[in-house]
């Protein structure tokens, strides 16, 4: 009689295969979520934007580590955002010559109503799912996250 429980291995090729389908839909998400911010904008300037939401205020330098972009290209992103209004820099308070940038209040409202439409849509992904395991997933998906990063 065979083994019905996949190997191990078996298991991580088929989370191999997973996570480029998650990538791929987190993709989706994003740029329906930055054309939704305001049409025509680019998911990349739509992460830059969140990552200010999460941080703020917050240093370009800093932006770039988490996202993983080019300091120039992060430059770029701020750029474009402050010039339509959605993000204010300040110099920092440690060193006159860094700014910080922040959100303006409308971007942070623009934000939050996607959030919110976004979180109603995994909600509703998730609805034949028992609250213990959409608790269990997400803790398992932090955990995955934390220890992929640090590979």
């Amino acid at each position: 009689m065979t083994d019905a429980t996949p190997s191990r291995q078996d298991a991580i090729s088929s989370l191999e295969q997973d996570v480029g389908r998650l990538v791929r839909t987190a993709r989706r998400v994003v740029a329906k979520n930055a054309d939704a911010f305001d049409p025509g904008m680019q998911p990349t300037t739509y992460l830059v934007l969140r990552t200010i939401v999460r941080r703020q205020p917050v240093r370009p330098a800093d932006i770039a580590t988490e996202t993983g972009m080019d300091k120039s290209f992060v430059s770029r992103q701020l750029k474009l955002l402050a010039e339509a209004g959605f993000v204010v820099s300040a110099a920092n308070d440690s060193d006159g010559r860094v700014r910080a940038f922040s959100a303006t209040p409308e971007a942070e409202a623009r934000l939050t109503a996607i959030r919110s439409a976004t979180h109603e849509r995994f909600g509703r992904a998730l609805d034949a799912w028992s609250d213990d395991d959409v608790v269990r997933f997400a803790q398992l998906l932090s955990t995955f996250n934390d220890e992929v990063t640090i590979l």
